[in-house]
This record gives structure tokens, C-alpha cells and sequence, in this order.
């Protein structure tokens, strides 16, 4: 609320304990979004990255988009983390499988810096991990969840957000627009639904999905897969990747050359 940032965000019960360790990023895959600025304009990017418990990050999956150039389902290579033993900062270190791992950063890798809270190994559906991009490539934060299931989400209603990133002063045409709604799955399909849009200037309720035209792909091995949302009055589309948490939850990223997004999709009934 002061005059030297635009910031926002949430806080969370840390990790319990003293003491922390390699081990204490839990060995198991991890969804995660995160979004900001860079220099190019609205940057958003996602995917799942695994843990081995032991100081590594194994593989997993990578999406980004910076102002609209979009990198899609890249293989995470092998990264070492550290882990402060005092406080539990982890530096984490994102790459493709044909890279190194980043000292700095490019539009295929990230660094992080990253805490864990108390839910890291919990049963509900809280961020595991909060994150904060310290490199050069981009000014963006995030959170990670421990992955329960890879599987396609339950069918049924689904309530869903998706929040437009990158601060922008005295440009409205760089302002991203900001979505939510309702949608019906079937097994795999989107039978039903509805968006409202605000497209920062323009807003549009109870838009109405195409069940013809929209469509949902079932998840790979990482619990990444994609979607298609079309409405009709007035037309809008969206490709979508989504990062399964468990079969009701998932988080979601844009991959359109239009549009910079981020957000999450959950069961209602």
C-alpha cells in the first residue's frame, strides 16, 4: 500500500521444524504457474517439475509466455537445488533438457527463489512451495503443489480463473484480460460452460461456451495436458495447458500468442 511497488500476495504457515535439508523439498512431482513482467511485456510460464528429495530436480515438464512468443511442452532437465539449512531457502534451478542449468536465465530456463510451507506433505490443496524468479529474464512469482494424481479431472462442474499478468503504466493496449467462469467435463469433453470476460476496457457475462468447438486433451505422464475454450456471443478462444494437482484441481497457463494468463481450475460438484 505504499508508493514504490505494485505487489501482491499471500502468506502461509512456514515448514515446521528448525533444521532443513535437501529432503525437505519432498520427493515427488510439483505443478506450478507463475507470472510477471519482462523486458518484451507480460510473461507468464508453468509446468511440473520433479523433486527426488535428495538435491535434484529429475525432469518434468516446462511451458512459457513472454508477450505472447510461447515455448510448449519442453522437457525439464536434471538441476541440483540447495537448501539453506536455517531459514529453508531453496535456490531452484529450471532447465531444458537440452540446456544447462541456469546461472542466470533465457526464455528456456528460470531460477527461484523458493520456500516451502507448512502443507509441503499435507493432504489439502495448498501451494506447497512459493516462488520468486531471481534472475534476469523476468520479474515473476508463483507457487508449486505436491502432485496427488495424473489422471484426467473427475467429471462434473468446474469453476475456473484465469488472471492477466504484467504491470504496465499509461499502456491500456499492453493490459491483459482477466477470465473466469463455469464448465461442464464430460469424459474426456467440455460439454458446457460459460466465461466472463474483462477485457480491460470491454466486458462480456455469461459468454457462452461451444461444446462443439471446445475440447479437452487428457494429461501425459507429468499430469500436463490441454484444452481448447471457444464461446460464442460474443467468439473468444483460448488454448490452454493445465498442470493436474489432483482429480478435482489443476492449475492452468495461456499458450495464446494474445494473451498472458495464469490461473487455476476447481471442482464445484
Amino acid at each position: 500500500i505504499d508508493g514504490n511497488g505494485y505487489s501482491h500476495g499471500d502468506i502461509y504457515s512456514g515448514a515446521p521444524g528448525s533444521s532443513f535439508s535437501a529432503s525437505s523439498l519432498t520427493a515427488g512431482n510439483y505443478p506450478f504457474t507463475a507470472g510477471g513482467t519482462s523486458p518484451t511485456g507480460a510473461f507468464t510460464l508453468g509446468g511440473v517439475f520433479a523433486s527426488g528429495g535428495n538435491g535434484n530436480i529429475s525432469g518434468g515438464i516446462f511451458d512459457s509466455n513472454n508477450a505472447g512468443t510461447v515455448t510448449s511442452a519442453m522437457a525439464l532437465g536434471t538441476c541440483t537445488y540447495t537448501v539453506d539449512p536455517s531459514t529453508g531457502r531453496i535456490l531452484l534451478g529450471l532447465n531444458l533438457a537440452s540446456g544447462a542449468c541456469p546461472a542466470g536465465a533465457s526464455a528456456t530456463s528460470a531460477q527461484f527463489a523458493a520456500y516451502q510451507t507448512a502443507q509441503a506433505s499435507s493432504t489439502t490443496v495448498e501451494p506447497a512451495v512459493v516462488m520468486l524468479e531471481i534472475d534476469a529474464a523476468a520479474v515473476s512469482t508463483g507457487s508449486a503443489y505436491l502432485q496427488k494424481a495424473t489422471a484426467q479431472f473427475t467429471a462434473g462442474s468446474v469453476a475456473m480463473l484465469l488472471g492477466g499478468q504484467g504491470v504496465f503504466h499509461n499502456e491500456p493496449a499492453s493490459v491483459q484480460q482477466d477470465v473466469e467462469g463455469q464448465l461442464t467435463l464430460g469424459s474426456p469433453a467440455v460439454s458446457s460452460g460459460n466465461l466472463d470476460i474483462n477485457d480491460f476496457n470491454a466486458v462480456f457475462q455469461s459468454d457462452p461456451i461451444s461444446s462443439t468447438s471446445s475440447s479437452i486433451v487428457a494429461p501425459d505422464s507429468n499430469g500436463r495436458g490441454t484444452a481448447v475454450l471457444v464461446t460464442t456471443n460474443p467468439n473468444a478462444s483460448y488454448n490452454l495447458a493445465y498442470y493436474v494437482i489432483d482429480a478435482n484441481t489443476g492449475l492452468l497457463l495461456d499458450t495464446d500468442s494474445n494473451h498472458v494468463l495464469i490461473g487455476a481450475i476447481a471442482r464445484q460438484f
